[in-house]
């Protein structure tokens, strides 16, 4: 797990913004968890937490699994991040939480490079 803490006095002393109430009310505090599992040596599964200890709101959940052979490899990942709030105000009467949900699929070749120079070099 991890936790992520940066005071509002901080935010505002580092960046200049016109409302900072559009990104915090209280400066950040958020705890999170990552876990992977890799189930054998070809698939592997992932996913992490974040949460928002200051305004009790999920900030991001994802979810990955991945099928990697010597060759080739290919993933799904299912994300849902905090996009922003209704009135663009954190916080305000009636204001919740709008979120954003991803879903892709990543797909490569890969075993091109090798530590083995000698072996593949031209002589």
């Amino acid at each position: 797990g991890n936790y992520r803490y940066v005071t509002r006095e901080y935010i505002e002393d580092t960046i200049i913004l016109e409302n900072l109430d559009t990104i915090t009310r209280k400066g950040i505090s958020q705890a999170g968890i990552v876990a992977a599992y890799e189930f054998n040596p070809n698939w592997s599964a992932s996913g992490q937490y974040y949460y928002d200890l200051n305004e009790n709101a999920d900030l991001e959940w994802l979810a990955s699994l991945r099928y990697q052979s010597d060759c080739w490899y290919i993933g799904v990942t299912y994300s849902n991040q905090l996009l922003g709030w209704e009135d663009q105000a954190i916080g305000s009467t009636g204001a919740s939480p709008e979120y954003e949900n991803n879903f892709s699929v990543n797909f490569g070749i890969q075993g091109f490079a090798t530590n083995q120079r000698e072996d593949t070099a031209v002589k």
